[in-house]
């Protein structure tokens, strides 16, 4: 999927006199510590799969691993993200992960090419929207970083890759620190793809303090009064949107806790909480779709459902253990 899986085939697409669906060309493009790389081709196009060590096939901590990869991976639908087409046997390899073939390169890669300002602003936008889109799904990368981004070679599209779980992992579900630290990340890199502008805007900052500094004091004096008059009101419509969003944790941690009670099995019992995670993305949404699309309130409710659902999942897990 990245730069070094490059091979004579990687358009993606490959011409030849049959179609079927039996695996043809498998080739080892990278050798990783849990799992083995490798690029096919069925139905005259190429796919890359993802297969398990040979030594760790075997092993149920690593295919619990690896179908957690894939129920993640299967979830997200997004441009800009690697699409996963299923978890199945292949001859040879046992279960394997397969997805989208990408013919790009890193974003480490990329940016050594110098690239037009345009096409930077194009990446730069696309890799902010999709990570806003996986932390809307209480997901993290878990390890952001210019190798497992990559660039189209056609169009110069973000495609994020490689959102494996780590040995460590007791729960999918990313906490607020977790978000915090995934953006703080997301800033550097932002930074690697705009380093003039980062240099421009600290000469204007030097160049013109006074003047910037005597904006902020109007507008803060131009806002003073309305806001002050309209404290009260804020306030009584915070009380109601605190009622609502409590009223609603309430009966979507209710769910969860009875879709986890209703059955013995860990994977019906992981795909029915998975289920009632989802439906709690849609009450918080019917929540946050109540105020303006400019509303602090929208990121307040946010913020609390993501906290207190990371909380009750975790502390749900812990129960569990034990």
């Amino acid at each position: 999927m990245s730069a070094e899986y490059s091979s004579p085939s990687s358009s993606g697409f490959i011409v030849s006199d049959t179609w079927n669906n039996e695996w043809s060309d498998l080739t080892l493009l990278q050798e990783r510590k849990n799992c083995l790389i490798y690029s096919g081709v069925r139905y005259d196009r190429r796919f890359l799969i993802k297969a398990l060590r040979p030594e760790h096939r075997a092993l149920t901590e690593y295919r619990r691993m690896q179908q957690r990869e894939f129920r993640i991976g299967i979830a997200l639908s997004h441009a800009n993200i690697a699409t996963t087409f299923s978890l199945e046997p292949v001859d040879g390899l046992g279960e394997c992960i397969i997805q989208e073939y990408i013919d790009g390169q890193t974003l480490t890669q990329w940016l050594l090419t110098k690239p037009a300002w345009t096409a930077r602003e194009r990446v730069a936008g696309q890799l902010q929207d999709t990570l806003d889109y996986i932390h809307a799904h209480q997901l993290t990368h878990r390890d952001l970083k210019g190798d497992n981004i990559l660039v189209t070679r056609n169009g110069c599209n973000v495609k994020l890759i490689d959102f494996g779980l780590s040995e460590t992992d007791d729960s999918i579900y990313a906490s607020a620190d977790d978000i915090r630290n995934e953006n703080a990340r997301a800033k550097e890199l932002l930074r690697m793809i705009y380093p003039h502008r980062r240099t421009l805007t600290r000469r204007i900052i030097r160049v013109l303090p006074f003047v910037f500094s005597v904006c902020l004091l109007a507008i803060a004096a131009s806002f003073f009064y309305v806001a002050h008059n309209e404290r009260h009101a804020a306030e009584q419509e915070e009380q109601l949107m605190l009622e609502r969003l409590n009223t609603a944790l309430e009966l979507h941690h209710a769910a969860i806790r009875l879709a986890a009670e209703q059955s013995d099995d860990p994977m019906d019992k992981d795909s029915a909480i998975f289920e009632e995670v989802q439906r709690g993305y849609v009450m918080r949404d019917s929540l946050m779709s109540l105020y303006p699309n400019d509303e602090v309130r929208r990121a307040q409710i946010f913020n609390i459902w993501t906290q207190e659902t990371t909380h009750f999942m975790n502390k749900l897990l812990k129960n569990e253990e034990k």
